[in-house]
């Protein structure tokens, strides 16, 4: 039985991007907006912008430590919805169920 995905769950789009960046550029067109949004944020963290309490960023990690999914929520209008990127199933459910 292999172990299941590990869920990050990231306030800092910086912190997000450090461990995510590698698997959002593999597959550009798909990833574009959470990586867009990302980029965004941390930018505007970085001049000094707060950022709403409630965004949040998620990597996922398989067993061996390697990123497999991704998603955000920083829609700016309530309730703000996830953006998940493509995952699996597991962590899928774990991250309904978080």
């Amino acid at each position: 039985m292999t172990a299941a995905p590990t869920l990050h769950f990231c306030t800092d789009p910086g912190e997000f991007l450090a461990a995510a960046e590698a698997y959002l550029a593999a597959d550009p067109v798909v990833n574009t907006v959470v990586a867009t949004v990302a980029r965004r944020m941390a930018a505007r963290r970085a001049e000094g912008v707060v950022l709403p309490e409630d965004d949040w960023w998620l990597v996922v990690r398989d067993a061996s430590g390697a990123v497999v999914g991704a998603a955000m929520r920083t829609a700016p209008f309530p309730p703000p919805p996830p953006f998940l990127l493509p995952m699996p199933r597991e962590a899928a459910v774990a991250l309904a169920r978080a």
